[in-house]
């Protein structure tokens, strides 16, 4: 007959997480099962939670307001000469106007001829920048209206019209100065039209 002998059944230790100090936490950075189950901490309601403290030496130092005294303007000024531009193109002639607005001039944008007609009723301008393709009434006929009513005007032509037929088209109309749009910067322009007087 078997005896059958009994083992002790292995005694099973109670386990003891251990409780979480700041200490521990710092130097444990692998997290281990039993934290996976720990509730997350709670943010008590009465504590306001304060930003760390930014070093000094990350600090930009102030910089000091240039005197205003004696200031130098920026860009040259027109003297306040006031200018229409007659542009169809819209983008175009409202870059026109801001520039030359920033520039000193008192400057004004229509995109017709017959809009530049009813202008130049309204008001009184030193300078007509003038594109020659225009819906409706085109340049070379708006150029024979201006000059029926008034002959001193300064009349600078920009337009994208670069054959020499069509600059000869202006002379009779005794046009400033002429520019093909794609060959001269917008600021070469502006620049130009300061030094008229």
């Amino acid at each position: 007959m078997d005896e059958q002998t009994s083992v002790p059944a292995p005694q099973v230790a109670e386990s003891v997480l251990p409780v979480p100090t700041e200490q521990n936490q710092v130097a444990s950075s692998v997290p281990t099962p039993e934290a996976a189950v720990q509730p997350a901490p709670v943010a008590d309601p009465n504590v306001t939670p304060v930003a760390p403290a930014v070093p000094a030496t990350n600090a930009i130092p102030a910089v000091p307001a240039a005197p205003t005294t004696n200031a130098v303007p920026a860009v040259p000024t027109s003297g306040g000469k006031s200018i229409l531009i007659i542009e169809d193109e819209r983008p175009l002639a409202h870059a026109l106007e801001l520039k030359l607005s920033h520039s000193g001039f008192t400057a004004k944008a229509v995109n017709s001829g017959e809009a530049a007609l009813t202008a130049l009723t309204e008001a009184q301008y030193d300078i007509i920048l003038l594109d020659l393709i225009l819906p409706g009434m085109d340049g070379f006929e708006l150029l024979q209206k201006i000059r029926e009513t008034n002959q001193t005007v300064k009349i600078v032509v920009l337009s994208n019209l670069g054959q020499s037929e069509d600059k000869a088209r202006t002379e009779p109309f005794k046009i400033t100065e002429y520019y093909i749009k794609s060959n001269v910067p917008l600021a070469s322009v502006v620049q130009s039209l300061q030094t008229l007087s």
